[in-house]
């Protein structure tokens, strides 16, 4: 592993870091009575650098141009478009997005703050990560087997905080998608839920991601490079989202609703 504490901080070298996160959009039959539960998965590969940049995200989804974005230029989308049909990260994806995302995307960044191309990656042991991959200027380091949970900056926290914004803005969302139409049902609504729908929500809770609460995430990693920033913790961005997410819910009402409590809705951030 390389030498963090050598590294000049916001000057030669922009640290990042990748986790996978999977979305299952679903409404449990046993609350919406003749509604047979509706499944879909997405893959979300976040990445992000010790100075609050977070890079767009690469998506996995089960096609390569699902009904619901015919019309949109895959170019424009919030995130870079990956897919294959289990949605799943694999090393052939993940050189892809490398190469075609990931180096790209890091180039303009520090070309913009009039820095040498010089980046340090870091990457867990995950299966869908090669080892071959390689790039001039980019030194690529994995993490020791089994640190995840206590090193990675993704994992202290990026993850945790976006996760609890998507459950905030889905709900709000669907109270916006309620207050527009007088005729609105769950059942309707969880129906004309697509992918192009999930890209909205995603599209706002990246927005709503801070770069103060990125930049606390390496607390543990490179402690010295974290502000203190207050306000702006994971933890406080997720017990701000779940209070917002528990008066959605009672403005939405009915079995399911009404009776959610903060454990619930931790909870389900949790499984996301």
């Amino acid at each position: 592993m390389a030498d963090l504490q050598g590294l000049q901080y916001g000057r030669d070298w922009a640290l990042l870091e990748e986790d996978a996160v999977t979305y299952i959009y679903m409404k449990d039959e046993a609350r919406v009575s003749g509604f047979k539960a509706h499944k879909d998965r997405v893959t979300l590969i976040m990445w992000g650098n010790a100075a609050g940049f977070m890079l767009k995200p690469g998506l996995i989804y089960k096609s390569a141009k699902p009904r619901a974005l015919k019309n949109k230029n895959m170019h424009t989308l919030p995130v870079f478009w990956m897919h294959n049909s289990k949605a799943w990260i694999t090393k052939v994806l993940t050189e892809r997005w490398f190469l075609q995302s990931f180096i790209p995307q890091v180039k303009q960044y520090l070309s913009d703050l009039c820095m040498e191309f010089k980046v340090l990656l870091l990457m867990d042991n995950a299966g869908g990560h090669p080892a071959d991959l390689c790039y001039e200027g980019v030194q690529i380091e994995f993490l020791p087997a089994n640190t995840t949970s206590l090193l990675q900056p993704m994992d202290q926290g990026v993850i945790c905080a976006f996760n609890a914004l998507h459950t905030r803005n889905s709900l709000d969302h669907l109270v916006k998608a309620m207050d527009d139409n007088s005729e609105f049902t769950l059942k309707g609504y969880w129906r004309k839920f697509t992918i192009a729908t999930c890209l909205n929500v995603i599209d706002r809770s990246l927005r709503d991601m801070k770069k103060e609460t990125l930049n606390s995430c390496w607390k543990k990693l490179w402690p010295k490079c974290v502000n203190d920033y207050k306000g702006f913790s994971p933890q406080e961005i997720q017990h701000s989202a779940i209070d917002y997410a528990i008066k959605l819910a009672k403005i939405l009402g009915g079995q399911g609703f009404d009776d959610i409590t903060k454990d619930e809705v931790g909870s389900l951030i949790d499984t996301l």
